[in-house]
């Protein structure tokens, strides 16, 4: 359907890469920043938060699309949701740990999303078929 095939074992490896690097990325953004981590351009830390939360939309939508349920764009833009919720929330906890919470980085985060969003679109259009397709 989509040019390639999961098996059952390559499924649970990318659920596992998956939350993996979900819970990777939950105990990072917790954790201060020492000063020879720091980038040295002003703002270099959205390009952080855009590569961060895109690809964890890129890892969760080849976990959708690896379903045996048909993956649907309302499915892609729920989890698009739940994604930019997770940020949101994430960005509000960041001051408990002695982090700054930032709107930007926020809006960072969904462009992130939004990017690997729209890629993994388009492999969804591609895979469904037309109705006169489905009838020759």
């Amino acid at each position: 359907m989509f040019g390639f095939r999961f098996t059952i074992r390559s499924r649970r490896v990318l659920v596992g890469a998956w939350l993996m690097y979900w819970a990777a990325m939950a105990i990072a953004t917790h954790l201060p920043v020492p000063d020879g981590l720091r980038i040295p351009i002003r703002e270099g830390d959205k390009l952080l938060h855009v590569l961060m939360y895109f690809v964890l939309t890129m890892l969760g939508g080849r976990v959708l699309l690896s379903t045996p349920a048909p993956p649907t764009p309302r499915r892609l833009a729920m989890w698009a949701l739940v994604y930019a919720a997770y940020g949101a929330i994430d960005e509000a906890l960041q001051p408990l740990v002695g982090r700054h919470a930032s709107v930007q980085d926020w809006i960072a985060n969904v462009f992130g999303i939004l990017l690997a969003s729209s890629i993994l679109s388009t492999q969804l259009d591609r895979g469904q078929e037309s109705p006169g397709d489905a009838a020759k």
